[in-house]
């Protein structure tokens, strides 16, 4: 059958974004949600447009393409179609579209989104550089000085598009680089976009603050901060926050070893759930200073794991290794 319910009888948490279309579609076979005619009708199209495309690759001066090439190409195409469909922000809209709309409509308003995306990234990537940090931290610098140029210069929409064409490690907030689920063009705008957020919270912080706390946060793994690859503005606030529970001044960073032993004394019979609520309250008596909603709104991602952490350092007695303290 070709009609859905309003729910679908899968979990959307069973699909791997990385391969989106092709993992719906089995699901829909699985579950009948597709006729065996209409599942190869989207199988000849997009062979057609995979035969279409290795021609232009080879400028039709030759018939055939290596395997690893042919894969690439595929996969392109196949990056289309899921760039269509997440784009939706809905599986059961993606289903619908997939059951409805004739692949090859899929996959050209893909290609003109991925297109529209490669345009648009070198204005995300000019918000994070003109708030960059001065820092000797390579893997950082790496991708605000030369990654993104390499991907820009060498991305290709066609013929390898889940591919960056770069090498990125600096970590983003509570997330390593490598964990990001999204590929090619779409990942480049997600991580920048990200990046630039977290620039921008940075730079309400001096130069020097930002310094003196990170060679703080160094002695906690008794080694340079240099040494080390982790995410800047995570130990920032991290410091800001206990700062912000001491009604310290505000944006303040500066911890003392007595700071430390105060919030262990005062929170050591709190539950996770009363941390927690304290840490959100005193949070969000700085959205009006931290203007951006798009910032408050990242930053909020990351307070149930800080309060989480913060409640088990507490616990053992331990929150001078969690915390960059003088």
């Amino acid at each position: 059958m070709n009609e859905i319910s309003n729910h679908l009888p899968f979990s959307e948490q069973n699909i791997d974004i990385q391969n989106y279309t092709m993992n719906i579609l089995a699901l829909c076979s699985e579950f009948n949600l597709i006729t065996n005619e209409k599942a190869s009708e989207i199988q000849s199209e997009l062979y057609s447009t995979f035969v279409e495309t290795a021609e232009q690759y080879t400028s039709r001066a030759s018939s055939t393409i290596s395997q690893k090439r042919a894969q690439l190409i595929y996969s392109s195409i196949l990056y289309q179609a899921d760039a269509f469909l997440l784009n939706l922000n809905s599986t059961e809209k993606a289903v619908k579209m997939l059951l409805t709309v004739p692949m090859q409509d899929i996959l050209k308003q893909g290609k003109e989104q991925i297109l529209q995306l490669y345009s648009n990234s070198p204005k995300i990537f000019k918000r994070a550089y003109i708030n960059r940090l001065n820092l000797p931290l390579y893997e950082y610098n790496y991708v605000c000085e030369k990654a993104f140029d390499d991907f820009f210069k060498n991305y290709s929409a066609r013929f390898d598009a889940r591919n960056i064409c770069t090498s990125i490690d600096y970590p983003l907030l509570d997330l390593p680089a490598y964990s990001m689920k999204s590929q090619g063009v779409i990942f480049i705008c997600e991580y920048y976009t990200k990046l630039g957020l977290e620039n921008e919270f940075c730079n309400f912080f001096s130069k020097f603050e930002i310094l003196h706390t990170l060679e703080l946060y160094g002695k906690i793994y008794k080694c340079n901060y240099t040494d080390l690859l982790f995410n800047i503005a995570e130990v920032i606030l991290n410091n800001f926050l206990v700062a912000a529970i001491l009604k310290k001044v505000p944006f303040e960073l500066k911890i003392s070893v007595s700071d430390i032993e105060s919030i262990e004394n005062f929170y050591y019979n709190h539950t996770y759930e009363q941390i927690n609520s304290d840490v959100t309250s005193v949070f969000s008596e700085y959205y009006e200073k931290l203007k951006n909603p798009k910032l408050i709104i990242y930053l909020r991602h990351y307070l149930p794991k800080f309060s989480k952490t913060l409640f088990n350092k507490i616990k053992s007695k331990n929150l001078q290794t969690f915390i960059a303290a003088e």
